[in-house]
């Protein structure tokens, strides 16, 4: 059986698949054998997506990536300047980059 997963142009994890025919990948960009969405496609190969380098200290956020969305309560707001200060919240926020896995703190 030949096995191998495809992803999209960006990268991104798409499918597994598998076949005992003669059947080919679809896209260019795919890998033999089985991978999921903690991988990414780069120069031919599945490559393990990085943690996020962020670190929290009370209120405020701090090693963000440029461009990351940052989700409080279902508000999405993009960071440019790599930390946020949160004031008036306590929960759950989520933090999102690609090709980063995605990362949620509680503040």
């Amino acid at each position: 059986m030949k096995e191998w997963t495809e992803f999209d142009p960006d990268g991104r994890y798409f499918q597994n698949c598998s076949s005992t025919d003669k059947v080919n990948p679809s896209t260019q960009y795919y890998v033999l054998g089985e991978y999921d969405d903690t991988y990414y496609y780069a120069d031919g190969k599945a490559i393990s997506r990085p943690q996020l380098p962020i670190t929290v200290a009370g209120n405020v956020i701090a090693g963000i990536p440029p461009g990351a969305i940052l989700t409080i309560a279902e508000q999405t707001y993009t960071v440019e300047d790599g930390e946020v200060e949160i004031n008036g919240y306590s929960g759950p926020v989520l933090l999102s980059c690609w090709p980063y896995l995605d990362k949620e703190v509680e503040i």
